[in-house]
């Protein structure tokens, strides 16, 4: 009984393997019918580097491979037919698919099938002449249209240059000046930001105040369009500006609270005698005097002091457009630092004290910080939350 189970399992399981393998051959068989060649290339050579024996694998492979190479050779005669310099890329991009064929199938030839007694028509050749100078055209030809499109001097003809460049710089590095063109092209298509402060407050700030708080970290908002400054450059036109309006200052009083806390704890002081009603001392079984812990409530006052003082700051930002001097959006933006401190003062029984506790009275009061230390670190605190609003709107300059 135990053998003829066994034997089903077999059986199922050499089933399950001829419908999976069944299953790819149709699969890689739909691929071809819908054209999607290099997807079987790409498994079939998966396959045959395991094993070179397999002979469905290989008729795949071949038929894949050779209807690939029919398409992309049909493709680059119908691009060069055009006669259009924009196609140089494109039948650039075709040549490299053929040569990326090539390299993948060449290290498995010769491919025998063994089924039909004959080797795999798969065929390679030397395709870099061709492909080396349509590299060539196509580079000649992106540079020179991305020239002509910077000597306009527009933003978005620059752009489209950077676009044209980077295709350029991606197949062909260091082609000629390629890299100072995309300097260029960037430094002409990006648009430049001025991040300014004022005091809207009618009150002076500390001493370098201001200073501190218009150095934003604006290399981390620059993007490949747009360029922060926090001082103006000479020699740059600036398209945008982002004005930060410190519109209030707030700073509380300093203030002193007292709360106060009882603890109480039982407590172990000392042992006693047990006495019989004749005030004896009593004996347990071995003879010996019978003793109690002495239990008692000890209580202990904490008074616990608790020292505040904040500071708050309120601004606007304000995104402007230099070229039409329009506002294009205002945001309010806050932030605030504090001096908080705790330190305890007991009256009773310290017994009654947990360790908290303890370290609450063992702790000292201490100097308020002044308004000037308080506002600058309320404004360190204000900075990164202006960064990140920038960050959310930087849409507006982007323009």
């Amino acid at each position: 009984m135990k053998t003829n189970n066994i034997n089903r399992i077999a059986i199922y399981l050499i089933l399950c393997l001829i419908g999976i393998s069944s299953y790819s051959c149709k699969n890689a068989q739909r691929a071809i019918n819908s054209g999607d060649y290099d997807y079987v290339i790409d498994r079939s050579v998966h396959k045959l580097r395991k094993n070179k024996n397999k002979s469905k694998t290989i008729v795949q492979l071949e038929e894949a491979y050779n209807k690939a190479n029919q398409r992309s050779e049909y493709k680059i005669q119908q691009l060069k037919k055009e006669g259009n310099p924009d196609n140089y890329v494109r039948i650039y991009e075709t040549y490299l698919e053929i040569a990326d064929r090539q390299i993948a199938v060449r290290p498995l030839l010769p491919l025998y099938i063994k089924k039909e007694d004959r080797f795999a028509d798969i065929e390679t050749k030397d395709i870099r002449p061709e492909a080396t100078a349509f590299k060539n055209k196509s580079a000649e030809y992106l540079y020179t249209k991305a020239q002509v499109l910077l000597d306009k001097g527009g933003k978005y003809d620059a752009r489209h240059a950077y676009t044209l460049l980077k295709k350029l710089d991606s197949f062909y590095p260091r082609f000629r000046d390629t890299r100072k063109l995309l300097s260029q092209a960037n430094s002409m298509g990006s648009n430049y930001v001025l991040f300014e402060m004022k005091n809207k407050t009618g009150v002076p700030m500390p001493p370098n105040f201001e200073s501190e708080l218009s150095k934003l970290g604006v290399r981390e908002l620059d993007q490949l369009w747009a360029e922060f400054h926090t001082q103006k450059q000479p020699n740059i036109r600036y398209d945008y500006k982002i004005v930060m309006n410190v519109i209030d200052v707030a700073l509380s009083p300093e203030v002193v609270t007292e709360n106060i806390i009882t603890r109480e704890k039982e407590i172990v002081d000392g042992w006693q005698y047990v006495l019989d009603k004749r005030g004896n001392v009593m004996k347990d079984s071995l003879g010996n005097d019978i003793k109690v812990d002495i239990v008692r409530t000890v209580r202990c006052d904490i008074s616990e002091f608790t020292q505040n003082k904040e500071a708050n700051i309120k601004a606007s930002i304000d995104f402007v457009d230099l070229n039409s001097n329009k506002i294009l959006g205002v945001y309010p933006v806050s932030a605030g630092s504090g001096f908080n401190h705790q330190y305890g003062q007991p009256r009773g029984d310290l017994r009654a004290l947990n360790k908290h506790d303890q370290r609450l009275c063992d702790t000292r009061p201490l100097p308020f910080p002044s308004d000037r230390d308080l506002l600058i670190q309320a404004g360190y605190e204000l900075k990164p939350a202006v960064e990140r609003l920038i960050a959310r709107n930087d849409d507006l300059v982007l323009r």
